[in-house]
């Protein structure tokens, strides 16, 4: 038995979550490693070096989005158990309405968690938005005083 772990990364082709692939593979501290982004993955202009990572062995594409049950279903499916969830994802663009936003970022952290918790996987975490943390002009940091500043922010502290 391999002391490495299976992870599940959504919203993997976003910023953080193609470099956090990227840090996966390099690090080799994964067996298995499940990217998975509601855009297609020829659509999502890769650098040279996440494109590699994401050939990697290791590294299985799977495309879902993540606001339909159905797709979540999908995403979780396979033969691979997983020992960690990490959620990226949640809507950035400007602009929307806010449903959208309730939607891309806190139902589908909902859902997502109730699948994870179903599939008993020991780890869920959420990756949030630095816009969640009081604006001033001092770095933030986990202990920084809570003041979502945007209706992303709000809906990524929610979630």
């Amino acid at each position: 038995m391999s002391d490495k772990l299976n992870v599940i990364v959504l919203g993997a082709l976003g910023f953080v979550g193609r470099n956090l692939i990227k840090s996966l593979v390099e690090k080799n501290i994964c067996s298995h490693i499940r990217a998975v982004d509601k855009c297609m993955f020829i659509t999502a202009y890769m650098h040279d070096e996440h494109k590699q990572a994401y050939e990697h062995e290791i590294v299985k594409y799977v495309q879902a989005d993540l606001a339909r049950d159905s797709h979540v279903d999908r995403a979780f499916a396979g033969e691979v158990s997983f020992d960690v969830v990490i959620n990226c994802c949640g809507e950035t663009r400007y602009g929307l309405p806010e449903q959208e936003y309730k939607n891309r970022s806190l139902n589908v952290a909902i859902a997502c968690g109730k699948k994870a918790n179903e599939l008993k996987i020991k780890k869920f975490i959420e990756i949030s938005h630095g816009g969640i943390y009081h604006s001033n002009s001092k770095q933030s940091d986990e202990d920084s005083k809570i003041d979502p500043w945007t209706i992303q922010a709000q809906y990524r502290y929610a979630a």
